[in-house]
Formats: C-alpha cells, sequence, structure tokens
C-alpha cells in the first residue's frame, strides 16, 4: 500500500533558504521532523562533527529537538552551532518551513538506526529529487538501494557515517532520479493511496479501478526493463 505524501511546489533551494532566514551559500544536509535518538540525530550530528567538510558545509535541524540532542547543541558542539555550522530551529514549524527545509537542503539525512516500516521522508524528499543519505537497516536502506534514491550506511559506525556525509554532499551535485524512483514517488501520491485502498470495494461492486491507479508490480518493472543507451 502507498504511504501517501503530498506533494510540494518546487522550490530553488536559494529561495528556501532564504525563507528560512538561514545562509544561502554552500552545501548543506538536513534532518526534518521530530529531532530525537530514536531517529538517529545524535549519530548525525556525531558524524557530522567528525566528517571531512568544508566551512561552508552545513548541518541544518528542523523540528523540536529531544532534550537530549538540544543539550548535544548546548555543550559539546556549542562551536559548530556558534560558527554557523550546524543551524538549529528547535519549535515545531509550519508546512511551509517544513517544505522549505527540504527544499533548502542538498541532502537529506533519515539516520533512523532501527526504524521498522516506511518513513514518509524518504518519500518526500525522492518527490523533491533531493539526495538522500539515510540507515542501510530495514525499509530505509532497501528503497534508497533499489530505487537509487541516494547512498545507505551504518549509521552506528561513526566512521563510515561521516564518510558517507563527506561523498554524499560530493555526489549530491549531479544527483538525479531514474525511472524506477519516478515511479516510486507516483505509487505514494495521494491520488493512489486513495485509488488503491477502493479497489477492492470497486471490484466487489463490479466498478473499475479508479483512473490513474498503479501498483507495486508497476514500480517494480521499472527495476527491470532494460536501460536504453543514446
Amino acid at each position: 500500500m502507498p504511504d501517501p505524501v503530498e506533494p510540494a511546489a518546487p522550490i530553488e533551494s536559494n529561495v528556501a533558504r532564504g525563507r528560512l532566514g538561514i545562509p544561502e551559500d554552500g552545501r548543506y544536509v538536513g534532518c526534518v521532523g521530530a529531532l530525537d535518538r530514536r531517529k538517529g540525530v545524535d549519530l548525525l550530528i556525531h558524524a557530522f562533527a567528525k566528517a571531512q567538510l568544508s566551512a561552508r558545509d552545513r548541518l541544518l535541524l528542523v523540528g523540536p529537538h529531544e532534550p537530549y540532542v538540544a543539550d548535544l547543541l548546548r555543550c559539546p558542539y556549542r562551536e559548530l552551532v556558534r560558527s554557523g555550522r550546524i543551524i538549529s530551529i528547535d519549535r515545531f514549524v509550519s508546512q511551509e518551513e517544513f517544505e522549505s527545509a527540504v527544499a533548502s537542503v542538498d541532502v537529506v539525512c533519515t539516520p533512523y538506526p532501527a526504524h521498522i516500516g516506511s518513513a514518509s521522508i524518504v518519500i518526500r524528499a525522492a518527490a523533491a529529487r533531493k539526495f538522500v543519505l539515510g540507515s542501510d537497516f530495514g525499509w530505509i536502506g532497501a528503497m534508497i538501494r533499489r530505487f537509487a534514491l541516494g547512498r545507505a550506511c551504518r549509521v552506528t559506525d561513526p566512521l563510515e557515517f561521516a564518510r558517507a556525509l563527506t561523498e554524499s554532499l560530493a555526489e549530491a551535485q549531479d544527483f538525479a532520479l531514474g525511472e524506477a524512483a519516478r515511479r516510486f514517488v507516483k505509487f505514494h501520491s495521494p491520488e493512489n493511496f486513495a485509488a488503491c485502498w477502493t479497489a477492492y470495494s470497486r471490484d466487489r461492486i463490479g466498478k473499475p479501478h479508479a483512473p490513474g491507479r498503479v501498483d507495486w508490480e508497476w514500480v517494480s518493472e521499472a527495476l527491470d526493463a532494460p536501460s536504453v543507451s543514446s
């Protein structure tokens, strides 16, 4: 079944950064939503501090911070915050701000170390055509690899995670969705969610499926299709 994600209007990264009031230059890796240890945000902060990055590479954290995460930024990593390398927006944000946060970064990070099931932020990042760096565990790791959405790594290994951050920011500059990834995004649209949920009821009363309905087999077909060289 689809995990419905509302499409966001396309926004240029510099415009999105301006809306958030953050520096418009440089490269960003970002994590948005409720930011806590369950989502591996502490692991992300540690890895960012270790990564070989330039002074214009920044970590953007948007959403309410768990006290433990907030304490990391106040104490051991306060210099990264003071210098502007880590930008923290520690509060609930509007939908427009949430979408601007996704649009403003080069890499959306989903470091959930032991997450079970789908994670809508991965779908949202793909819909925004953003490179995803995520945990290699479970659904997140499987979807990133299967649909070439970015890179998956062992987020519990600080050195591997740090290397992945460096490499992901470089790879994101030329990132583009393939056909399978575009189908992955379409499958998870709200319209297709409704079409899939009503398919059985429509069958029972003899009605055709909703127009435009696509199933997971249609998504998977793109993975098996031969590539066409120009």
